[in-house]
């Protein structure tokens, strides 16, 4: 079942508008491998990331078709769901035309890049806002080809498709010959290969039930579950949001203001905040004129910081 368009923009698959973040990535970690000739750790850790960068759209594309089963491929579970009617022209003319633009900046990425350059100049100033309509500049001739290869693919389908008449039957329906609406088709035949190859990294926890539990072959109720646990959440975000609550000693956060991120500062702020802990947040004019520069505030601008962090220090040992 294919995705919609939006969809497979957002999987970041070649011909579309998504992609060209994904290729820059790409580009980026092949020229670090080429630099360093495939060789010694570094060599290594662009190759990895060629493959990560890889593995990641091969998951996003699984992911999203996996949405769609959920969304799009199920019968109505009510009666006037079932009665709905179909959007109008204008719903449908907002999805074409979202479409339509995902595929024009895939063919002029260029140009789309040009005209988001003093955008990016505002948000990113040490960005390089020039350099990248020529590294995009390429892959406009990708869009062509692709439609050409689609072209001729469905030209041989359809050639095929008079000569070998397709059958049609009911699907395989488990045992079940009447199945009702809480019974949907979800695409999790789909994504089930993917989640067992990734099981020690997923940890992703089954609960089989049967109604009486000493029931054999026909329980007269059955329940199966399954969930998969956020692991960057399980795993970081809420032992340092705990290791947060925890904290009693006042803290400082300092931030140049063309630093990588700011988010990590003002949100472990706004939670302390919350605590009613001590703490302030600052942030600094900018160190240097690019993002390295200002993350090593703490070397570049001692002369900057020095004096508020020696102050903070000096008011809440008074307390």
């Amino acid at each position: 079942m294919p995705a919609p368009p939006d969809g497979a923009a957002l999987a970041s698959l070649p011909g579309l508008n998504m992609f060209t973040s994904e290729w820059l990535l790409l580009r980026g970690a092949l020229l670090g491998a080429v630099s360093t000739r495939g060789g010694g750790a570094a060599g290594v850790a662009f190759l990895g990331s060629v493959l990560a960068i890889a593995l990641t759209g091969g998951l996003a594309v699984a992911c999203f078709t996996r949405l769609v089963g959920v969304g799009l491929s199920g019968s109505a579970r009510t009666a006037e769901a079932d009665a709905a009617p179909r959007p109008g022209w204008a719903m449908v003319l907002a999805l074409v035309l979202l479409a339509a633009g995902c595929a024009t900046m895939a063919l002029i990425p260029s140009g789309a890049a040009g005209a988001l350059g003093t955008a990016v100049a505002v948000i990113a100033p040490a960005a390089d806002a020039q350099a990248a309509p020529n590294v995009l500049r390429p892959l406009g001739m990708m869009v062509p080809v692709l439609a050409a290869a689609t072209l001729l693919l469905i030209a041989l389908r359809t050639r095929a498709a008079r000569h070998f008449r397709p059958q049609q039957d009911a699907t395989w329906g488990c045992g079940y010959a009447i199945p009702t609406v809480a019974m949907q088709y979800t695409s999790s035949s789909f994504a089930e290969p993917l989640t067992r190859i990734f099981q020690p990294v997923l940890h992703t926890e089954v609960q089989r039930l049967a109604e009486p539990e000493e029931a054999s072959l026909w329980p007269r109720v059955a329940r199966w579950a399954s969930w998969t646990a956020d692991r960057v959440l399980v795993g970081l975000y809420l032992p340092l949001f705990a290791a947060v609550a925890r904290i009693t000693a006042p803290v400082f956060f300092i931030h140049a203001v063309n630093d990588y991120s700011l988010s990590a500062g003002k949100e472990l702020n706004a939670r302390l905040e919350q605590l009613g802990k001590p703490h302030r947040l600052k942030i600094y004019p900018p160190v240097g004129h690019t993002a390295d520069e200002g993350h090593a505030l703490l070397y570049l601008g001692v002369s900057t910081w020095e004096p508020d962090v020696f102050a903070f220090l000096d008011e809440h040992r008074r307390k």
